[in-house]
């Protein structure tokens, strides 16, 4: 209130002086000894009143309050220098922002030569390096930060994302641990963590630590983008160790309450190799076939013949097929199987009548067939048959574009120069086989 009041008198004695200059036409005329007079413009006096008057009042504080005075120029110095400050390291931002190294290395120089530079700058300039560096030469400034701030986050946590796109595995468990040694369960660290034991596909373990990153963060991007890539692990998993089934709880996966209904036929066949390789070839054989009766699914009947071969040609296996023409489940592909066994033990006469009576129920039929037909002519001999088969196979474009194969992880295609699914270049040969 104390101030208006001023500035109201300030405004009113200001209207009265220009009032005045208006009615004497912007001059006063000072009377000194005498006769002696000087005309002086108004403007100028009030020009020196203020000028009078702050000096005044810089005098009365600078002698009654010189802690005032010294405070106020400190201010004015510090605002100074925190704004220059602030320049400098947003010329740095904007560098880093469009990658332009030279100015970021200029801008860095001018921070230095004022002060030390913060510690989040320093990183920022490591990271902007991967452009310029090896990965030898990033890891080991980033050794040498850590060194120089042990058990500083702002170190650890870019140190290990960069760990991890280099694939330095031991080193992104090493600073994993540490995170999680300074911030229990940081995320960081149980994604790290997680990489560590996916790279050594100890599954339950990698399993475990993603359940805990979708459950604590639900409806997020991490989970978004890490529920397929945790789907296809708890696959893998339960694959090599069925048994993981019983205790994992899979309720938290969102729309599949009941993996294992979900995922029967990966599960089963997990199931089946396990059996199998304690030789329990007639369970894991009944355990395929009462999958394959709910769910059709032919790599099923793939792994059964499997298992009937690697049982020694187990009658009881055989049955099954039999049982399996004859029931509900019997397709085309069940007779295909049951005609390939045939050729394989040599019995040519009984694949030739399952492919004829295919033929005679069938107008489209599946490549195999026709390999058969082709296989089975050769060995018997039967020219115009084989030469039939060969040109429908031939004029297959299913065939065609399946001739190749990648060595490296078996995708099949037509050739290409990089392989799309394990990225080796000139990986793709002609397969051997088209059994």
């Amino acid at each position: 209130m104390r101030r208006i009041i001023i500035l109201v008198g300030i405004l009113i004695v200001l209207s009265f002086l220009g009032y005045f200059i208006y009615l004497n036409n912007g001059k006063a005329t000072l009377s000194f000894f005498r006769s002696y007079a000087i005309h002086v413009s108004l403007w100028s006096i009030i020009f020196t009143t203020f000028l009078i008057g702050f000096s005044s009042s810089w005098l009365y504080q600078l002698f009654f309050h010189p802690g005032r005075v010294v405070q106020r120029t400190k201010n004015i110095f510090l605002k100074y220098r925190e704004t220059k400050r602030g320049q400098r390291l947003q010329s740095f931002y904007d560098a880093c922002l469009r990658l332009d190294f030279k100015s970021i290395r200029q801008a860095y120089n001018r921070i230095k030569r004022t002060e030390t530079p913060p510690l989040h700058l320093r990183v920022k300039q490591l990271k902007c390096q991967r452009y310029q560096k090896s990965s030898a030469e990033l890891l080991e400034a980033f050794y040498a930060l850590k060194q120089q701030f042990p058990n500083n986050l702002q170190v650890l946590l870019p140190y290990q994302r960069m760990a991890i796109e280099m694939k330095e595995w031991g080193l992104v468990e090493f600073l994993s641990q540490e995170i999680h040694h300074l911030v229990k369960d940081h995320p960081y660290s149980i994604d790290g963590m997680r990489l560590v034991h996916q790279n050594r596909q100890e599954w339950e373990k990698a399993i475990q630590l993603e359940k805990q990153l979708l459950t604590r963060f639900p409806r997020s991007l991490v989970t978004e983008s890490l529920l397929a890539e945790h789907e296809h692990n708890l696959l893998k998993g339960l694959q090599e160790q069925p048994k993981m089934i019983q205790s994992i709880k899979t309720g938290y996966l969102p729309g599949k309450s009941s993996f294992k209904e979900f995922h029967r036929v990966p599960i089963t066949l997990g199931e089946a190799e396990q059996l199998c390789q304690t030789g329990e070839y007639y369970k894991a054989a009944n355990l395929l076939k009462r999958c394959y009766e709910k769910t059709g699914t032919p790599v099923v009947l793939d792994e059964l013949e499997s298992i009937y071969h690697q049982s020694g040609k187990n009658e009881k296996v055989m049955k099954m097929f039999s049982d399996l023409q004859q029931s509900s489940a019997a397709s085309l592909y069940v007779d295909l199987v049951v005609a390939k066994i045939f050729y394989k033990t040599g019995q040519f006469d009984a694949a030739i009548a399952i492919l004829d009576k295919i033929a005679a129920s069938h107008t489209n039929v599946p490549l195999l067939f026709h390999a058969l037909s082709y296989l089975i002519a050769g060995k018997q001999q039967n020219t115009e048959r084989q030469l039939q088969s060969a040109q429908i196979m031939l004029d297959s474009e299913g065939l065609l574009n399946n001739m190749y194969h990648c060595k490296e992880c078996g995708k099949s295609g037509k050739w290409v120069a990089i392989c799309s699914q394990c990225h080796h270049t000139y990986s793709y040969v002609y397969k051997e086989t088209m059994l």
